[in-house]
């Protein structure tokens, strides 16, 4: 099966997921919708309450009203049969879809409208905000880099590092085409997610939708970053490189850790302890982002693209909160069982990451000499 990532998704049609999107409408029940859930209970929210129910502080969600035009494009192909609601309230719904699992059916219900005009304006927004991710999602500009490498330098002493890199899977319904070929080594269904974050824990830039069923440096060679990169694009400025775990290839620019063989020196474990440690802000960047939008823990639906569209718009919403300082302390990281396929690593870049295990270890020792030197300074001094 072809790769297909949100750059081949993202210019479907509606259509092509608008049945098989409401797949997660659960059975009828006698319930009645809730009256005047955003005027009688959502203005009444404090500040804290807001932003725990929908991730952005109240700014943030009149900003997204302001700046989407999704009221007309949503309508503009079912002229005449579709009621328009109010732009707070399909900002407010679709972002209940994201952060919660409720189906459409009790979103429905609960905002007070049909299912049809919960579904339609749901993916309507999600779709549009996916779309327009670019301006959300971003490289960084080469003054940034220097920031942003000066921070992660700031962890461990591991210089030069624009960003780590990592996937996670995006757990979902078995897909009617080529199903076998998303089930992962966990034996369920999933979409692989692709993201290198900054010291942030930012998505600097993402990939989604390859079936989970190929490996991480399969899906890193597939994607559009990789073939920039290797084409020349300076997104590294000539000096930076990434960090990825022992999935990846040693590359120039991509520095995964030392394989533990029992053989390791003392030097290289060095390495991939400071390696581990600065690393590790990918993976927290996947848990604090499904810790988020607990609806990317799994997917009911059964179209890819709806899918592919929910995640992106997630990864631009985990972005805003970060960019404003928004912190929900209700928030708990959700932590993925990563499935961290290790492939032959390459012998380019292998150099580089000698020549960065060679410094880490001279400043460790500069730093334990140094240490000693003082201990044996204050025993002299304490002997007199």
């Amino acid at each position: 099966m072809s790769l297909k990532s949100f750059d081949d998704l993202s210019s479907s049609s509606s259509s092509s997921y608008t049945d098989s999107s409401m797949s997660d409408v659960d059975t009828p029940k006698k319930k009645s919708k809730i009256q005047n859930f955003i005027e009688g209970t959502v203005y009444k929210y404090s500040d804290e309450k807001f932003r725990s129910h929908f991730r952005l502080n109240r700014q943030c969600v009149e900003d997204l009203i302001g700046n989407t035009n999704f009221i007309a494009i949503a309508t503009k192909k079912y002229r005449g049969g579709w009621p328009e609601i109010q732009s707070e309230k399909v900002v407010l719904m679709s972002l209940w879809y994201l952060v919660n699992t409720e189906s459409f059916r009790q979103i429905a219900d609960r905002f007070n409208v049909s299912i049809s005009s919960a579904h339609l304006y749901i993916t309507s927004f999600i779709r549009m905000i996916a779309n327009m991710s670019k301006n959300w999602i971003k490289w960084p500009k080469k003054h940034e880099a220097i920031s942003i490498s000066s921070e992660f330098e700031k962890k461990q002493g591991i210089p030069n590092v624009l960003g780590c890199i990592g996937g996670c899977h995006i757990r979902m319904k078995k897909p009617k085409i080529n199903g076998d070929d998303f089930i992962n080594r966990k034996g369920y269904h999933s979409i692989l997610l692709q993201g290198v974050v900054d010291h942030r824990k930012m998505f600097l830039n993402i990939s989604v939708g390859a079936p989970s069923s190929i490996h991480d440096a399969r899906l890193l060679r597939q994607s559009k970053l990789f073939k920039e990169i290797e084409t020349g694009r300076q997104l590294l400025y000539n000096k930076y490189h990434l960090l990825g775990d022992s999935a990846y290839p040693v590359l120039n620019w991509l520095i995964p850790p030392y394989k533990d063989n029992g053989l390791l020196t003392e030097q290289q474990r060095l390495f991939n302890f400071k390696h581990s440690a600065t690393r590790i802000v990918v993976e927290h960047g996947f848990g604090l982002l499904k810790g988020r939008f607990r609806r990317l823990g799994e997917f009911q639906n059964e179209s890819l693209s709806f899918i592919v569209h929910s995640v992106v718009t997630a990864c631009v919403l985990h972005n805003i909160c970060i960019s404003r300082n928004i912190k929900d302390n209700n928030v708990i990281e959700y932590m993925d069982d990563l499935d961290n396929n290790v492939e032959s690593e390459e012998t380019v870049g292998f150099d580089k990451r000698e020549e960065i295990c060679d410094l880490l270890t001279n400043n460790w020792n500069k730093g334990r000499y140094l240490f000693q030197s003082l201990l044996l300074s204050c025993s002299c001094t304490t002997g007199v």
